[in-house]
């Protein structure tokens, strides 16, 4: 709820407690879906409550190294026709 706080989004500020709440778990469950039916994607997990990539420039560089070492095992990037 900080961080909505912080953005000072009015749509976030309006969602429901109980649906922030759920969030986590439909997450999870959708993670775990998602690795069922596409194995060979490559995931890359970033905790967003231990990580601060706005406000600490080595959080951001960390996250930065991951993704470049994915791509240097072979993941590809994802680049939408718009």
């Amino acid at each position: 709820m900080s961080r909505i706080e912080l953005r000072g989004r009015v749509m976030e500020q309006k969602m429901v407690p109980q649906y922030l709440g759920q969030l986590p778990e439909d997450y999870e469950t959708a993670m775990s879906n998602w690795i069922s039916l596409y194995p060979n994607t490559p995931i890359i997990n970033i905790n967003g409550d231990e990580v601060d990539f706005v406000k600490k420039a080595q959080d951001l560089d960390a996250i930065l190294i991951k993704i470049d070492q994915a791509l240097q095992k072979g993941a590809t990037c994802f680049e939408p026709t718009r």
